[in-house]
């Protein structure tokens, strides 16, 4: 009897085990690289420490796609933050409605809701993927 082959859908994808902070905490040179190219971006505002926007995410590369999409679309990136992290930033807009039953939801979708006009599945598609070439020009 032959097995066929069968593959773990877990290492498909590249997670990194580390948290953005502590991404960040880890590599100093990585935080004050992106930290500049961000703000000469004008992405991240002069004065905003980047290690205070991306706590609670998960991964750099989602925070990075986050802060992005507040820019091009004009969306208050605390809104953004408490959707796709599901934890309340401080401090945060009234106007924001936080997720529903305070679980996190993915990027589309948070810009889905917060901008229904936009294409939300292209924006956090082409987000994400600058968020990761601002993480690897910042790394070499």
């Amino acid at each position: 009897m032959v097995q066929s082959k069968r593959y773990n859908p877990v290492k498909l994808f590249k997670h990194s085990p580390k948290s953005a902070n502590d991404q960040l905490a880890s590599d100093g040179d990585l935080e004050v690289k992106l930290t500049h190219q961000l703000q000469v971006q004008e992405i991240l505002p002069q004065g905003t420490d980047l290690q205070d926007a991306c706590s609670a995410f998960k991964e750099l590369a989602e925070c990075l796609a986050s802060l992005r999409v507040s820019h091009s679309l004009q969306i208050d990136f605390s809104c953004l933050k408490w959707d796709v992290t599901g934890v309340k930033p401080k401090p945060v807009a009234d106007s924001c409605a936080g997720p529903a039953g305070g679980k996190a939801m993915g990027l589309p979708r948070s810009i889905d809701l917060l901008k229904p006009d936009s294409n939300a599945k292209s924006e956090s598609s082409n987000a994400l993927r600058r968020a990761r070439e601002d993480i690897k020009d910042a790394s070499g």
